[in-house]
């Protein structure tokens, strides 16, 4: 849809609202339109200062009016509320001028429905004790009528159905009563079979208890002859065992014996020899020392020169001299103390 074509639509759209309802909001619907078809001309063009504030300044024009149209509103609302306030207090006062005499007639047409709901609700009381009565006479009786039966008799049918029940229920208590004293009949002749025949039990339960009697003392002594021999029998395996356990503690002792005796021998044996390794370790470091003793001998005779030749020439040198000479002169003995080391390290 182009611009114009829009902006055709807007208007028709806008149309909508008459001049008169636009003036309550002091607007121009001539101008609005024109602003419109006139805004949709101008286009934002990217990166370009001047369309953009364009747009912002005829946007203000659209901004200012809706504001105008929200304070205008915002107005015209309080003063419809103002209206309607006043109305409502009219509409109450007007109702209190009345109120006197709806309140005459209504307190006297509820009295006479209190009066009349009264009387209803006493016949409803009546009735209802009626049919109550007429229930508990039937129930003495034992004759069971719906609450809608009972209700639905007149005088005459409840006298006659209240007979009836009288008649039915004399005719069911001599019924009862005959059945009672045929049960209590049979319930005797019962009872004397039952006693003869718990007689008969009683007999066959005492025989049957002394053959139990006999059988456990049987088994009694059974048991006991079972258990005497049971403990033979542990006692002769006891004896079995204590004199198996006994050898076998001999043939133990034995063998420890011969071990010990095996071990102490082997013990002097290793110590005769280790003896006899320290005597031949001994022999061959005593036989080493006499080796080195030449060159024992010969590294002192080298320290007693040394020691000799500083005490001639340290005193003829300055003290920087000094240290110099005992530094170089170090040295000297430790590399000839090191070259005979070596040399008495191959000897050996």
């Amino acid at each position: 849809m182009s611009d114009q074509e829009m902006a055709e639509v807007m208007v028709e759209e806008k149309s909508l609202v008459t001049v008169e309802d636009a003036q309550v909001f002091t607007v121009d619907l001539a101008e609005v339109r024109s602003k419109i078809e006139d805004a949709l001309t101008i286009q934002l063009i990217p990166d370009d200062k001047d369309s953009y504030a364009a747009c912002k300044k005829a946007r203000m024009y659209f901004v200012h009016k809706r504001n105008d149209i929200d304070r205008r509103l915002k107005e015209l609302n309080e003063e419809d509320r103002e209206r309607i306030k006043k109305r409502g207090v009219t509409a109450k006062e007007l109702k209190s001028i009345l109120e006197p005499g709806e309140r005459h007639f209504t307190d006297m047409i509820e009295a006479e429905d209190a009066r009349l709901e009264a009387i209803e609700e006493e016949k409803k009381r009546q009735l209802q004790q009626k049919i109550t009565d007429r229930m508990t006479a039937f129930s003495q009786y034992g004759a069971v009528v719906s609450y809608n039966e009972v209700a639905a008799m007149t005088d005459e049918e409840f006298d006659t159905a209240l007979f009836d029940a009288a008649e039915e229920h004399k005719e069911q208590e001599r019924i009862r009563q005959e059945e009672e004293a045929a049960r209590r009949a049979e319930e005797e002749r019962l009872a004397e079979e039952r006693a003869a025949l718990e007689a008969e039990l009683a007999r066959e339960r005492e025989a049957r208890e002394e053959a139990q009697r006999k059988l456990d003392a049987e088994k009694a002594a059974m048991e006991a002859e079972k258990k005497k021999m049971a403990e033979e029998a542990a006692a002769l395996q006891a004896e079995k065992d204590r004199l198996e356990r006994e050898a076998l503690e001999k043939q133990e002792a034995e063998a420890r014996r011969i071990a010990e005796e095996k071990a102490a021998e082997e013990a002097k044996e290793r110590e005769a020899q280790e003896a006899k390794e320290r005597a031949e370790r001994e022999a061959a470091e005593a036989a080493r020392q006499e080796a080195l003793k030449p060159d024992k001998d010969k590294l002192s005779e080298i320290v007693e020169s040394i020691r000799a030749a500083i005490d001639d020439e340290f005193a003829k040198l300055a003290v920087s001299e000094q240290l110099v000479y005992v530094a170089e002169l170090l040295q000297a003995m430790l590399v000839e103390a090191c070259d005979e080391a070596n040399l008495m390290i191959n000897r050996v």
